[in-house]
């Protein structure tokens, strides 16, 4: 720690000194002692470099035993649907402004998004986003897919709705606009295993993240669609591909390891699932 105080010795010599000696060489040991207490929690920034040889994802600190335990249960955001489509303008005098263009842009691709990923479908939004947002998404779509046919999922009168939230964090410039829209699905499943899941009705609600690129003589496109909070079934893929792009880092490696841990992971679910079965 850079430091050669004898902190036994100063203890053990304490008393032959004056009373206000003593307090002071007691505010001493105290004082280190509280320094290296804050050595030892120095913050990450000054750890050693990144090797090589750790995967993508590692680097990022992902946490690869992610609870799936609530991979069947009805999972419902508290957060109150904002039926309001007021955007709030960057510009100094703050007026709110109404498109609706923009909202049915961003649901038209969060719907058909939703139903690739959850239904399988084959809706094509790639000319819509980016080319960082299509990588994402069609990570994600696959990792749903993958859940789906490893847990033997299909689902039934499969309902999906995009409406608008947290509007008050809305905001637009001359460019740009930043919305967050609240997507609420309902569904039963069609479970090969657990037949009894069939008669029960899953509801979720998720909140997106996403800016959309509106300069002038361009169409519009989405350039950023995210969790709000970190998925509960298909585990943080985005906040560590946020990560990954800030840090410069390989995105494809990212997800391809992402994909085999994911598909590992499931994989113990559904041997758990089959071994549950034959005890009944």
């Amino acid at each position: 720690m850079g430091s050669n105080i004898n902190v036994k010795s100063l203890v053990i010599n304490l008393f032959s000194f004056k009373k206000p000696t003593i307090w002071v060489i007691l505010i001493t040991i105290i004082t280190v002692i509280t320094s290296i207490a804050v050595l030892a929690r120095i913050d990450v920034s000054n750890a050693e470099p990144l090797t090589k040889s750790s995967s993508v994802a590692d680097n990022l600190g992902y946490n690869k035993e992610i609870n799936f335990d609530y991979i069947d249960d009805t999972y419902v955001m508290n957060n109150e649907i904002i039926k309001n489509t007021t955007l709030t303008s960057s510009s100094n005098n703050q007026t709110p402004i109404t498109n609706d263009g923009y909202m049915t842009f961003a649901k038209d691709i969060v719907e058909k998004y939703y139903k690739n990923k959850d239904l399988g479908e084959n809706n094509d939004f790639s000319k819509e986003v980016s080319n960082d947002t299509i990588k994402l998404l069609n990570a994600k779509i696959e990792l749903g897919q993958m859940q789906n046919k490893t847990l033997g999922y299909t689902y039934r009168d499969y309902q999906i709705s995009v409406t608008p939230s947290l509007t008050e964090k809305w905001v637009e410039s001359e460019t740009e606009i930043l919305m967050y829209l609240r997507v609420e699905r309902s569904w039963f499943y069609n479970n090969e295993l657990y037949v009894e899941q069939n008669t029960n009705k899953t509801t979720t609600s998720e909140v997106l993240k996403i800016t959309i690129s509106k300069a002038a003589g361009s169409d519009l496109k989405m350039i950023e669609c995210y969790d709000l909070y970190e998925n509960i079934t298909l585990g943080p893929i985005d906040e560590l591909y946020q990560k990954a792009q800030a840090s410069n880092l390989d995105t494809d490696t990212l997800i391809d390891d992402y994909k085999k841990d994911f598909q590992e992971r499931l994989t113990r679910i559904r041997n758990q699932m089959d071994m549950d079965m034959y005890k009944r």
